[in-house]
């Protein structure tokens, strides 16, 4: 990876990356002009799968104000250094990140956590990376222009509970009033993402009392923390 930003530390890193899958460690390239790093360094998942897909997600994402660049080790190095280096390179490059990083650790860990305050990974980026992950995935329709702010009524909530559970488990439904765009979102959460899938497929673009609904999937992450829009 690169275009890290160079007060990030392994640590914060791996916050933002440990989404994909487990990580087996986060080696950042020493910078001995600095005492902190080149901007880019290596992260190694247990998973294959975990590493492409974390590339596919994370390559471009803005990060505490620069766009990371993620690819294949071998490739993002050739771009670093220009050159293609060989396993053994890489394996030699890791070691010597390690024993610098140690020594650099000890000495300079008061004035890394005076800084931390500024580069502290925020809830709103980890939430981007969820949403990413959990876009397809999501247990939770959010449904739109179903009804109006003047429509809503007691029985409404019931009403969508009744319907929903035709193709599952309802788990809750919620109603919310997004005052920006005076429109009503109804939040439905079923017990797993195939009968959400079936929700969504039968209500997507169905009518309505004279309006068609919009039935999209909602991030579980997302819902859970209680942002709705």
């Amino acid at each position: 990876m690169g275009g890290v930003q160079f007060d990030l530390t392994a640590e914060h890193v791996k916050a933002v990356f440990e989404p994909f899958g487990k990580i087996l460690s986060v080696q950042m390239i020493p910078n001995p002009e600095t005492g902190k790093h080149k901007g880019y360094g290596f992260i190694e998942f247990e998973d294959p799968q975990a590493a492409q897909e974390a590339i596919e997600q994370m390559n471009g994402f803005d990060l505490c104000g620069r766009q990371l660049k993620v690819g294949l080790a071998h490739a993002m190095l050739a771009q670093q250094e220009g050159s293609t280096p060989t396993p053994q390179q890489l394996a030699a490059m890791a070691k010597a990140k390690a024993a610098s990083l140690a020594a650099h650790t000890s000495s300079s860990e008061p004035e890394n956590l005076g800084r931390e305050e500024n580069i502290r990974i925020n809830a709103s980026q980890r939430l981007q990376i969820m949403q990413k992950l959990s876009r397809n995935e999501s247990p939770v329709l959010v449904l739109k222009n179903m009804v109006l702010p003047q429509d809503v009524d007691d029985e409404l909530s019931e009403e969508v509970r009744d319907e929903c559970s035709k193709y599952g488990k309802v788990e809750k439904v919620l109603i919310h009033h997004n005052k920006a765009e005076d429109s009503i979102l109804i939040f439905v959460q079923f017990s797993n993402q195939d009968e959400a899938g079936r929700a969504r497929q039968a209500l997507d673009r169905r009518y309505f009392g004279g309006r068609v609904i919009q039935a999209e999937y909602y991030p579980k992450e997302k819902f859970e923390l209680g942002v709705y829009q």
